[in-house]
């Protein structure tokens, strides 16, 4: 598998090892999942595969420095007990704690971090208002592989 492919996995991975079995739904744009019309009712994270970009290249010997930006969403409907803005922001707190706590991704990358997530609300006359956030992850690592 290509660098970038892994790491996607990685932070897939991180994510639903930090949210729990019972927590939101995690599904990775990594060909693995396809993304299900109806969001779960504990919410659901997406996390694209993004693009690694064009590297900076080491010559002596070929390496190959990536700064990937992997684009997540979060999504989530109101519960009895808490709003949908509420819901979202609970699940963003666990991930940015799980990205806090594991800074290369359990070894898969040099260093990652997420920029600040944007919220707005999807409104569907026949359904509850979804809560959506996004934001993206970015990952620095090094290959000696381009592809």
């Amino acid at each position: 598998m290509s660098k970038s492919y892994d790491v996607a996995v990685s932070l897939k991975a991180l994510f639903a090892a930090a949210v729990g079995a019972n927590g939101p739904e995690v599904i990775g744009l990594d060909g693995a999942d396809s993304v299900p019309e109806r969001v779960s009712p504990n919410g659901r994270i997406i996390v694209d595969q993004g693009s690694p970009g064009k590297p900076e290249v080491d010559l002596s010997p070929p390496t190959y420095n990536y700064t990937h930006q992997l684009p997540v969403t979060v999504e989530a409907y109101a519960s009895a007990t808490m709003t949908a803005a509420q819901r979202v922001d609970a699940i963003i707190d666990i991930l940015a704690a799980a990205i806090e706590n594991d800074r290369t991704m359990g070894g898969a990358v040099d260093y990652f971090d997420a920029t600040a997530a944007e919220s707005f609300d999807e409104q569907d006359d026949a359904a509850p208002t979804l809560r959506v956030a996004t934001f993206s992850v970015t990952a620095t690592y090094t290959t000696t592989k381009p592809l």
